[in-house]
C-alpha cells in the first residue's frame, strides 16, 4: 500500500489513542513506589488534594481555550477546554519538552480543521504565558530558601547569585517577549553567532518564533479582556496547584509556611520540566523531597509527600483523561453539525 493513498484521518484515533496510552508505562514504572505512599498517607487531605488539583486543572484548560480564540480558532469551546486538558495532564505525566501532549494536541485540533502552524503559534504562546509567573517566582523561591533553609555561606551566595541572575533574565525574557523591536534585533544576533560558531543558518525556525510572539502580543493588545482572564486563570492554576502540594504534606502531618510551599513547589517544578526527561525520572520529587529536607522536613516524610502530589496532580487527572478523549474523536461530520450549531445560538 502506497502512503499516499493512506488515510490519516481514519488512523487519527487510534494514533491518539496510542500516545495517550504512552502514559501508563510511567505509571506502571513507579508503582511500588505509589503504593507506598499511598498506603501511609492519611486518606482526610486527599480529597482537598485531589479538589486542587482538578481546578488547576480545569484554569490551565481554560486558559488554552482562551489563547486558542485570541489567536482566532474557531472551534466549540467546550472540545478546546478538554484538548486543553488531557495535552496539559500527558505533558504534566510524560515530561518530554511537551513533546507528548503537542503531538495529542494537534491531531485532535487537526480534525477540525487546524493547521499545524496554528497548534504550534497557540502552544507556544500558551507555553510563554503559563510559564513567566514560575520564572518571576523562582528567584523569590532562591532567596527565601537561602535565607530561611539551613545552607553554609558558600551555597547562600550561590543561591543569591543565581537568583539575581534569574531575575535579570526574566526582566529581559519580558521585554522580549512584549517589545518586538529588541526580539528582532535579539533574533539577529543570535542567528549571527550561531552562523559563526557552528555555521548554521537558524534565521528560519527563529523568524517563525518571532512571527508567532507578534501574532499573539498583537492579538491580546486587540483584546485586553481575553489577557487579564488568561492572566487571571494562570495565577489561580499555579495557586491550586501549590495547594495540591501543601494538602499532600499534611497527609503525613507536616504543615508548610507559605514561603517553604513557594520555594519548594516553584524550584522543584521548574527542576522536573527543565530536566527534559521522559516523566522527569524523579527529578521533580527529587528536587522537591531535597528543598523540604533542608527546611527541617524528614526526609522520609518529604519524599512521601512529593510521590503523593505526582499520584494526585498527574496519574490520577491522567487516568480521568482518558474517559474524555471520546468526545473530541467524534466523527467529523458530527463535529461540524455541533459548530454549526453553536455559531447559531452563542449560547449553547
Amino acid at each position: 500500500m502506497k502512503f499516499d493513498k493512506i488515510d490519516l484521518r481514519q488512523w487519527m484515533p487510534f494514533l491518539v489513542m496510542a500516545v495517550a496510552m504512552v502514559g501508563l508505562i510511567f505509571v506502571l514504572a513507579d508503582w511500588n513506589q505509589i503504593w507506598s505512599a499511598l498506603q501511609q498517607a492519611n486518606w482526610q487531605s486527599i480529597p482537598r488534594a485531589l479538589l486542587a488539583a482538578f481546578i488547576s486543572y480545569a484554569c490551565i484548560s481554560f486558559s488554552f481555550a482562551q489563547v486558542s480564540r485570541l489567536l482566532g480558532v474557531e472551534m466549540r469551546l467546550k472540545d478546546l477546554v478538554i484538548i486543553g486538558f488531557v495535552s496539559s495532564v500527558l505533558n504534566h505525566l510524560v515530561l518530554s519538552g511537551g513533546a507528548a501532549g503537542y503531538s495529542v494536541r494537534f491531531m485532535l485540533m487537526n480534525r477540525h480543521g487546524v493547521s499545524m502552524r496554528e497548534v504550534v503559534a497557540i502552544s507556544i504562546l500558551h507555553f510563554l504565558l503559563t510559564s513567566l509567573l514560575m520564572i518571576f517566582m523562582l528567584p523569590v523561591g532562591l532567596i527565601y530558601l537561602g535565607l530561611n533553609a539551613s545552607l553554609n555561606q558558600t551555597t547562600a551566595v550561590v543561591l543569591a547569585a543565581s537568583a539575581l541572575a534569574l531575575f535579570l533574565g526574566t526582566v529581559l525574557a519580558s521585554i522580549l517577549v512584549f517589545w518586538g523591536k529588541a526580539r528582532r534585533k535579539t533574533i539577529g544576533i543570535l542567528v549571527r553567532a550561531v552562523r559563526a560558531v557552528v555555521r548554521r543558518d537558524v534565521r528560519e525556525p527563529l523568524e517563525r518564533f518571532d512571527q508567532t510572539v507578534a501574532l499573539g502580543t498583537k492579538a491580546m493588545g486587540q483584546d485586553p479582556g481575553s489577557m487579564v482572564l488568561i492572566a487571571s486563570l494562570i495565577v489561580v492554576d499555579w495557586s491550586f496547584s501549590a495547594m495540591a502540594l501543601w494538602s499532600c504534606f499534611r497527609a503525613f502531618s507536616v504543615t508548610l509556611s507559605l514561603g517553604e510551599l513557594i520555594s519548594g513547589f516553584v524550584i522543584g517544578t521548574v527542576a522536573g520540566v527543565a530536566s527534559f526527561l521522559p516523566a522527569g525520572v524523579g527529578i521533580q520529587e527529587a528536587s522537591m523531597t531535597g528543598i523540604f529536607a533542608l527546611f527541617g522536613v524528614a526526609l522520609e516524610k518529604a519524599a512521601l509527600a512529593a510521590i503523593l502530589y505526582r499520584v494526585v496532580y498527574s496519574i490520577v487527572p491522567y487516568l480521568f483523561s482518558l474517559g474524555l478523549y471520546r468526545l473530541v474523536l467524534r466523527p467529523e461530520n458530527e463535529n461540524q453539525v455541533a459548530r454549526e450549531e453553536e455559531y447559531e445560538n452563542p449560547y449553547a
